[in-house]
């Protein structure tokens, strides 16, 4: 029985393909030759061509002969239709299969199967797609975009960003645009100007448009005239609540599912093909403010997992992106391909690889080379990701079970991602000194944290005892010195003395003066203002040294001052010859004898 047909018996019937073997698949987890290189890139492959029995068989062999690994594969055949779409992901070693060869042996499948289309693309090897982002006064999309550009979690060039919002020079966008060199163009809009000529001549050369909430409608004319996609995030789940105040409109409606849609731009308003929608629950609980909060963080999650589709060939061929409305017959999930199609694939083709089109890029919209600040871009893909979500906890460092969750990535890839870069200098193993047996990685230009290392008592993760002692020692010998002290006076003198390298916050200090009370070496009493307490109000907590020099001897006050009868709650009980007397009494007795 294949793997579909344990899956479920009605997929077959459903997609057509139960006769293809999945045997030659190898999914995440499963070990690769180990004798490939420890650097692999990350491959995609679409594929479109007439139905026939096979076909995956065909293309897993071609992918697992060169020692690639299939790391997911989508099969689409729809119904009543002769036709067959498939979309692999795979990682391989560039050394063993290079990208000539690669584009060699799927052009034979291709020819093989008589192919309408067979693409393949390699993000780390390929040219990257020119975008241009256009936003309006709310920037939290474009912040996080940009933020992922800088993190190269998103691979793309962003040639420039358009706004019909004027932002200052020192606010935060305006200081990142420049300190990477893209443009912000400030377009002042109005109802009867758009402004849409000047913004076709700033994006005629990109690859498609991103509209990170930029609300103004762009017209028929301007979508005829730039010929590309656009791709628009709205802060609503479509297709209801299309147009403005969503939020409102949906907490209006009093709906328990709230959302966010990316879709293609149309001319019609918010009723092009959706690309991705992301979903968060709501209750009586929440109030119009939440339900925009909630909106916006499912907005940016929304619009990068669009755009990462889109640039990836998922928007290609596939029921993901070009799809009209679902069927109504009850097989919802069966996803029939749009008008689209004949539009977008002709433009998601990667662009040719030549020096020409390299060089052709104005020097002003390309990212800087990578320095010692951004070293991400001579990584893998996977590299990549493990770096990012390393250096995205800064000084506290991630254990590696938490890692491998946020990369989401097969564990076998994060190790090989996590030697490599240590390997290059640019992660390092760092000890937590609260959980010593869960290794923590941390990027290496930044320094632990003291929560990480335990601060000045720990070294290399262990308590350090004989520092601790000399700490110890170094304040009993102050409070000696000093002979009555409050933790104000003694933390000054800490301070003149220069004995000790380090500084002494006031909580370390009264935990140093709480041992050494514990210890007996030094004495905590309150302020009586007389003798020497005269310089102390009535009641402050001071300080003594219990022992001569502040040595570690039992303190040795006077005799006579320290007589148990005194403090004895029994003394009016105590007779020379009753039961309670000085000659059963073992404090008495012990006072004697000292």
């Amino acid at each position: 029985m294949s793997l579909v047909q344990r899956a479920s018996p009605s997929l077959p019937k459903l997609f057509g393909f139960a006769k293809r073997s999945f045997k030659s698949l190898r999914f995440p987890g499963e070990p690769l030759d180990p004798s490939s290189s420890p650097i692999l890139s990350y491959g995609i492959h679409v594929f479109h061509a007439p139905d026939a029995v096979g076909i995956v068989a065909k293309l897993s062999d071609c992918i697992a002969s060169k020692g690639g690994n299939i790391l997911g594969a989508s099969v689409f055949v729809p119904e009543n239709k002769h036709v067959f779409y498939s979309r692999s992901e795979f990682i391989f070693d560039p050394i063993k299969w290079p990208r000539s060869e690669m584009d060699e042996d799927f052009d034979k499948l291709s020819t093989l199967y008589s192919a309408m289309r067979s693409v393949v693309r390699v993000p780390d090897q390929d040219p990257k797609y020119k975008i241009c982002i256009l936003a309006s006064k709310q920037d939290h999309c474009l912040v996080d975009l940009l933020h992922q550009w800088q993190e190269g979690r998103l691979p793309v060039d962003i040639t420039c960003v358009i706004s019909n919002h004027d932002r200052g020079p020192n606010t935060h966008v305006s200081r990142f645009l420049e300190r990477h060199g893209i443009p912000y163009h400030y377009l002042q809009t109005t109802n009867a100007d758009k402004r849409e000529g000047e913004i076709l001549e700033l994006v005629q050369n990109t690859d498609f448009l991103v509209l990170a909430r930029y609300m103004q409608l762009l017209s028929g004319d301007f979508l005829k005239s730039y010929g590309k996609d656009v791709i628009n995030i709205h802060h609503g789940l479509l297709p209801s609540f299309k147009g403005g105040k969503p939020s409102k409109q949906a907490f209006d409606a009093g709906v328990k599912l709230i959302g966010a849609t990316s879709h293609f731009v149309t001319q019609e308003l918010d009723a092009g093909p959706i690309i991705e929608q992301m979903v968060a629950r709501v209750s009586h609980k929440d109030n119009l403010q939440s339900f925009v909060q909630k909106s916006e963080n499912l907005e940016k999650q929304c619009l990068t997992k669009a755009i990462k589709s889109y640039f990836t060939l998922l928007s290609s061929l596939l029921f993901s992106l070009t799809r009209s409305h679902p069927h109504r017959d009850g097989d919802s999930h069966l996803l029939r391909p749009t008008s689209a199609t004949a539009n977008l694939s002709g433009r998601l083709n990667p662009p040719p690889i030549s020096q020409d089109h390299k060089m052709s890029r104005p020097s002003a919209l390309k990212r800087k080379q990578p320095d010692s600040s951004s070293p991400s871009e001579s990584l893998t893909e996977h590299e990549k990701i493990v770096y990012s979500v390393i250096r995205s906890k800064q000084d506290m460092g991630i254990w590696t079970r938490d890692m491998k969750k946020e990369a989401n990535l097969p564990d076998n890839l994060v190790g090989k991602s996590i030697k490599s870069l240590q390997a290059k200098n640019l992660i390092k193993e760092v000890v937590n000194v609260q959980s010593k047996g869960r290794k923590h990685y941390m990027a290496a230009e930044f320094e632990p944290s003291k929560e990480l290392t335990g601060g000045d008592w720990y070294s290399n993760g262990t308590l350090d005892k004989d520092y601790i002692t000399c700490v110890k020692d170094g304040f009993a010998k102050i409070i000696y010195q000093l002979k009555v002290a409050t933790l104000e006076g003694i933390s000054d003198e800490v301070k003149k003395s220069g004995i000790f390298k380090t500084s002494f916050t006031k909580q370390q200090i009264e935990e140093i003066l709480r041992v050494l009370v514990l210890d007996k070496r030094v004495m905590a009493v309150k302020s009586t203002g007389m003798g020497e307490f005269g310089s102390f109000p009535v009641g402050k907590v001071c300080y003594k040294s219990a022992s001569k020099g502040g040595s570690k001897r039992e303190p040795k006050v006077g005799a006579m001052a320290s007589i148990p009868c005194g403090v004895c709650p029994r003394i009016s009980q105590c007779t020379p010859d009753g039961i309670i007397s000085p000659r059963t009494c073992v404090y008495f007795t012990k006072w004697l004898d000292f």
